[in-house]
């Protein structure tokens, strides 16, 4: 919607295939396409703010560069999120998201996690962002407190990646057949 209805009250009425937007007084602002794809915007260029028109710094050109500074197949996941959208400026919060993993979890990472991705065929940030943490790398040594002449607890031995593994012993079959058996008593 233009920018000049931000904030304001609209009535909404969909129909099956247009949405029908009204102000406050009942007069039409305009009808709208509708689309039942979901993550699928149908856009009106005209009504695009100014800065997304000109984009500013982010661009195709800029989010491919920075990919490519992290690895080829960095640089063709984010060449498969642009392509997924009608505007390129809709993907971007989701190459900026992407690239920001490699912040966090290092270039290395984000590179194998996007490998996967496209393997897979599942070229998207939530993919990225559910999965990135399993390419982690584990922490180094604790450091050294020089003040105190001690070291700082040491980790467990075991890495933890974002990932939670239950005992699969609690679910088996005799188990769960005792504790319904413990439920009838009661």
């Amino acid at each position: 919607m233009p920018r000049k209805y931000l904030k304001k009250t609209l009535e909404i009425r969909a129909g099956a295939k247009k949405i029908y937007l009204y102000n406050e007084h009942g007069d039409l602002v305009r009808t709208h396409e509708r689309s039942y794809t979901p993550k699928s915007w149908v856009v009106i260029p005209s009504d695009m703010p100014k800065e997304y028109s000109d984009y500013g710094y982010w661009n195709k050109p800029y989010f491919l560069a920075k990919a490519e500074n992290i690895g080829p197949d960095t640089k063709n996941l984010i060449q498969r999120v642009i392509v997924k959208f009608e505007y390129p400026v809709q993907s971007f919060r989701s190459c900026f998201g992407i690239l920001r993993y490699a912040e966090k979890y290092g270039k290395i990472a984000l590179e194998e996690c996007c490998h996967d991705a496209i393997l897979q065929g599942k070229c998207n940030y939530t993919y990225i962002a559910n999965t990135i943490s399993m390419y982690a790398k584990p922490a180094a040594e604790p450091p050294v407190d020089r003040m105190s002449s001690t070291l700082k607890p040491a980790a467990t031995d075991t890495v933890v990646t974002g990932i939670y593994k239950d005992d699969d012993s609690k679910y088996s079959l005799e188990n769960l057949l005792k504790r319904q058996g413990e439920g009838d008593l009661h």
